[in-house]
C-alpha cells in the first residue's frame, strides 16, 4: 500500500504487535455546555489498518469514557497509551484488538474534553457565559497537535474531519474563526469541514466571544492572477490597526507567490492576531503576532503547503522559512564546523529542534554557498511545485537536492548536520559489475556493462528481475549495494541516471553526475548488503523504441568514486546496458548505439566487437553508421583487414612511399611528380577521421542495406566474435545502428544474447559494450511494444 510508505513501523510493544493505520475520516461532534463547564464529544472515527495484521495505532490525549469497535462495545482499557522509545510524551495508543491487514473498520469514541495531557497544553476557557478556546497547536512539544482534542495519526496520514460544534447555555453570541470550511447552522453553531488533504497539524479553531474580536474582510491579487480573499481577526486587546495588519498580509502573500510559486490552498487565507507571545502556523492560516505575521504565513508553503512526512521532518519547514524569511543571509556552515542532530531519523519522534531555526537557516546557506545561490532557489521552487500538499520526508528532500543540483556533496551536508552522523571511514562500499565479480575497483572479467546488481521494474513491488521499462507510467531504478569494508557505512548516496543512448563509454563524472534520481541509506554493516530503490518518473521515461543505459554510483563521504574512471575502474560505479526485447523466428531487430567518447581528449583507435550466442555462430548481423558522410566514404568501399595481432592495426592517415613518383594514400596508389603536394589542414583530419577500416578475425562479410533504413551496413563476417576497426578524433562519437536477424529455425523459448563491445585497439582492454536479450516465441504471437531498455 502506497499510503503506508511513510509510516511508523509495525513493533512489538508491551506484548501487543502494534501496527499502523490510515484514517480514512473523523467525524465528531461537540457540545459546550457554558451553564456545567462541560464539553462533551461524540466522535467517529474510520480507518483502514496497513499492509501488517495486528493492533492498530493511533493517539488521542483525553480520557476516553466509552468505545465502540465496529458497533461492538470495547473496552477503554484496551485503548491504552505505550511508550514507543521516542522519549516522554511520544506515546501512542494501542487498539489491543488484532486486525487483519487492509481491512476497514470504525471506531466510536465518547468523552469529555479536557485540559489534553500534552506538555505545556491550555484549558478550555471557561468564563461564566463567555468561552475562549483555541485548538493551540505546536511542534515544540509532543502530543500538541489534532490528538490533544481527537483523534489523530503521525502526520504522514492525510485525511478529511468533519465538526459538528455547538455552544450551549449561553445567549452571549459568540464567533468562530477557522480554516476550514464553515457553515453556520443557528446562532453559536457551527458545521466545519476539513479537507481530506491534510494531516493533523492543518486545521486551525477558534472561538470567542464576538465583542472581543475586530474583523476585516478583503482580498488581493497574487501574481498568477489568483485572488485570494483574506479574513484579518484580532482580539481587541491589540492596538494594531486592521489595515495594517491586512496590508503586511496582502505583502506576504504576494512576495511567496514571486518567491516560491503559486498559494498552494485556493482562493482562502485567516489570520487571528491573538495576546501571546507566541505564533503558530496552519494551513492557510495562522494565530500570530504581527512581528510573527511573515515567517507564519510562509508557513503555508513550506510546513502546511509541502508537508514534513513526520515529526522528525519539522526541522526542515524551519530551517527554509528562515533562511528565506531572514532574507538568504551570508552566515553560513561549511564542512568543517561541529556536527549537529536536526533529524534523528526516527519516525516516533513528534517535536522539532530548536536548533532548527539557526543551524537549519544556516545549513541552507551553507548548500547555497555550494552551488550557487540561484541554483539552489530553483531547486527549491521546483521542490515545492512537486511536492504540494505531500508529505516529504528528510531523507527524500535530501535526494531531491542532490538530483536536482548535480552536487554530490550537498550528502556531506546532511551527514555531518542534519543526521548528525559521523564519518563511514573503514566501509566499503560497491555495485557488482558482473556474476563473479570480486569487488576490486579494477574488474577484469567480461560484461561488466550488465550489472545484476542493477534492474529496473515497472512497479515499486520489490521484485528483483530486470524489466524494459514502461512508457507513459513511473518505473523504479533498484540497485543492491555491498559493504566489504571493516567498518558500518552509517549513510549513503545511491545515483541513477539513464542515458537517453545505448553507448559503448562512459567515464565519471561527467556521465553520471548530474543523475535523475538518487536513492539513501543507512547503517549497512561490514559483509551484508541492501537494495535501495528510486523513483522514475513518467515524464522522463523515453518512447518506445528508445535505447540506453543505466548509469549508477554509490557514494559515502570517506568512500566515492574518483573523477576520470569507468565502470571496470572503481567498485563504486556500476552500469545496466541491457536491452530485452521479444521476437520471432526470422525477425529482425535493430538497436541504436553510441560508440567512441566525447571526454576522449586524443586520437581513439578502436575495435568494434559483436559476440554471437554461442550455439549460433553464424547469425546475421550488419553494423552501418548513422552519419551519412561516413556511410558514403566506408560503406560503399569498405576496406578488409585480416585482424592476427594487434600490431596489424593501421593508424587513422597512411601514406606509404613506394617509389619515387608513387605514393599510396590510405590504400588509394597515385601517381605523383615534383609540383604534386599534400596538404593535411583541420578539415582534412575532420573528414578523413570517418574512414572506417573494416574486418574481423576471420574474414570480412561485405556490405548489405541495413533493413530498417536502406542504408548500406557491413555485414559482419560468420563466426562467435568478429570486430571492426574505426579511427575517430578526440571527443568524438559516432551514432550506429546493430541489426540481427533470429535465424528461423530458432525454437520458441529461446533466449538469445548478443553483446557489442568496445574496444581500445593498442591494448585491447575492453572500455565498454552494450547487451542485447531476444526472447524468441512462436511466429504467430504478436508482441505488445516496449519501452526497450539498455
Amino acid at each position: 500500500m502506497d499510503t503506508f510508505n511513510l509510516s511508523q513501523p509495525a513493533v512489538n510493544v508491551d506484548g501487543l504487535f502494534a501496527v499502523p493505520i490510515s484514517i480514512t475520516q473523523i467525524d465528531a461532534s461537540i457540545r459546550f455546555d457554558l451553564a456545567s463547564s462541560v464539553a462533551s464529544v461524540d466522535i467517529t472515527m474510520d480507518f483502514i489498518v496497513g499492509p501488517t495484521t495486528g493492533c492498530p495505532t493511533f493517539d488521542l490525549r483525553q480520557t476516553i469514557s466509552q468505545a465502540w469497535l465496529d458497533g461492538s462495545v470495547f473496552s477503554t482499557g484496551d485503548l491504552a497509551h505505550h511508550d514507543f522509545g521516542a522519549g516522554a510524551n511520544t506515546e501512542l495508543r494501542v487498539l489491543a484488538s488484532n486486525l487483519m491487514a487492509g481491512s476497514n473498520h470504525s471506531l466510536r469514541l465518547i468523552y469529555n474534553l479536557d485540559q489534553p495531557n500534552a506538555p505545556a497544553a491550555v484549558p478550555i476557557g471557561w468564563n461564566g457565559s463567555r468561552l475562549s478556546f483555541d485548538f493551540w497547536f505546536t511542534d515544540l512539544h509532543p502530543g500538541r497537535y489534532l490528538e490533544m482534542w481527537l483523534p489523530a495519526n503521525l502526520l504522514w496520514d492525510h485525511y478529511p474531519v468533519l465538526l459538528d460544534i455547538e455552544l450551549t447555555g449561553t445567549g452571549v453570541s459568540h464567533t468562530l474563526i477557522t480554516n476550514g470550511s464553515r457553515s453556520d447552522i443557528a446562532s453559536n453553531h457551527w458545521s466545519i469541514n476539513f479537507p481530506s488533504t491534510w494531516n493533523a497539524s492543518c486545521q486551525m479553531l477558534v472561538i470567542e466571544p464576538s465583542a472581543n474580536l475586530s474583523s476585516r474582510f478583503g482580498s488581493v491579487t497574487l501574481p498568477s492572477g489568483n485572488i485570494i480573499n483574506t479574513e484579518v481577526f484580532k482580539h481587541n486587546s491589540i492596538p494594531t490597526n486592521l489595515t495594517t495588519i491586512e496590508a503586511q498580509l496582502h505583502g506576504s502573500l504576494t512576495d511567496n507567490e514571486t518567491d516560491i510559486g503559486i498559494y498552494p490552498h485556493g482562493s482562502r487565507f485567516t489570520v487571528y492576531l491573538w495576546p501571546s507571545s507566541r505564533a503558530m502556523e496552519y494551513a492557510a492560516a495562522t494565530t500570530t503576532t504581527l512581528s510573527a505575521l511573515r515567517h507564519e504565513t510562509f508557513h503555508s508553503w513550506f510546513a502546511r503547503g509541502v508537508f514534513p512526512a513526520n515529526g522528525q521532518d519539522g526541522w526542515w519547514d524551519e530551517a527554509i522559512t528562515t533562511w528565506v524569511g531572514a532574507g538568504r543571509p551570508a552566515t553560513y556552515l561549511g564542512l568543517s564546523e561541529s556536527r549537529s542532530t536536526l533529524c534523528d531519523r526516527n519516525r516516533y519522534t513528534r517535536t522539532t529542534p530548536s536548533a532548527s531555526y539557526s543551524r537549519g537557516a544556516e545549513l541552507f546557506a551553507g548548500i547555497s554557498e555550494e552551488v550557487g545561490s540561484a541554483s539552489l532557489d530553483q531547486a527549491i521552487r521546483g521542490i515545492f511545485n512537486d511536492y504540494q500538499l505531500r508529505p516529504l520526508s528528510t531523507e527524500t528532500l535530501e535526494v531531491e537536492l542532490i538530483a536536482r543540483l548535480g552536487d554530490i556533496r550537498i550528502a556531506d551536508y546532511f551527514e555531518r548536520y542534519v543526521y548528525g552522523i559521523t564519518s563511514s571511514i573503514g566501509a566499503n562500499l560497491w555495485i557488482r559489475d558482473a556474476v563473479g565479480d570480486p569487488g576490486y575497483n579494477y574488474y577484469t572479467g567480461s560484461r561488466f556493462w550488465d550489472s545484476p546488481d542493477l534492474w529496473i521494474r515497472n512497479r515499486d513491488d520489490g521484485g528483483n528481475t530486470h524489466q524494459a521499462p514502461e512508457y507513459g507510467q513511473d518505473n523504479w531504478f533498484y540497485a543492491r549495494v555491498r559493504n566489504q569494508g571493516t567498518q558500518t557505512a552509517r549513510h549513503f548516496v545511491v545515483t541513477f541516471n539513464p542515458t537517453t543512448f545505448a553507448g559503448t563509454q562512459f567515464v565519471y563524472p561527467n556521465d553520471w553526475l548530474p543523475p535523475l534520481a538518487v536513492a539513501t541509506g543507512f547503517d549497512l554493516d561490514p559483509g551484508a548488503s541492501t537494495i535501495v530503490k528510486a523513483k522514475w518518473p513518467r515524464a522522463n521515461i523515453p518512447v518506445s523504441g528508445t535505447h540506453s543505459c543505466l548509469l549508477a554510483s554509490v557514494y559515502t563521504t570517506a568512500d566515492q568514486p574518483i573523477n576520470g574512471r569507468r565502470v571496470w575502474e572503481h567498485n563504486n560505479l556500476a552500469q545496466k546496458n541491457l536491452t530485452v526485447v521479444n521476437s520471432q523466428p526470422d525477425g529482425v531487430y535493430w538497436i541504436d548505439f553510441q560508440f567512441g567518447s566525447l571526454r576522449s581528449s586524443q586520437w581513439q583507435n578502436l575495435l568494434l566487437e559483436v559476440w554471437r550466442p554461442n550455439a549460433m555462430p553464424n547469425a546475421v548481423v550488419k553494423i552501418a553508421p548513422k552519419n551519412v558522410l561516413m556511410n558514403q566514404r566506408f560503406l560503399e568501399k569498405p576496406k578488409r583487414m585480416n585482424l592476427t595481432s594487434k600490431n596489424e592495426l593501421q593508424p587513422l592517415l597512411v601514406v606509404r612511399f613506394l617509389q619515387p613518383t608513387r605514393v599510396s594514400f590510405q590504400g588509394v596508389t597515385v601517381n605523383v611528380n615534383a609540383s604534386s603536394r599534400l596538404h593535411l589542414s583541420d578539415q582534412d583530419q575532420r573528414n578523413h577521421h570517418q574512414y572506417f577500416i573494416g574486418g574481423s578475425r576471420k574474414s570480412f562479410g561485405g556490405t548489405q542495406t541495413l533493413s530498417s533504413s536502406g542504408a548500406k551496413a557491413i555485414r559482419l563476417a560468420e563466426g562467435r566474435v568478429s570486430q571492426l576497426a574505426l579511427t575517430l578524433s578526440a571527443r568524438e562519437s559516432q551514432k550506429m545502428t546493430m541489426e540481427v536477424r533470429v535465424p528461423s529455425g530458432t525454437k520458441p523459448g529461446t533466449i538469445l544474447r548478443y553483446d557489442l563491445l568496445q574496444r581500445e585497439a593498442t591494448s585491447e582492454q575492453i572500455i565498454g559494450g552494450i547487451s542485447l536479450q531476444i526472447n524468441v516465441g512462436h511466429q504467430n504471437n504478436r508482441y505488445r511494444e516496449v519501452n526497450d531498455y539498455a
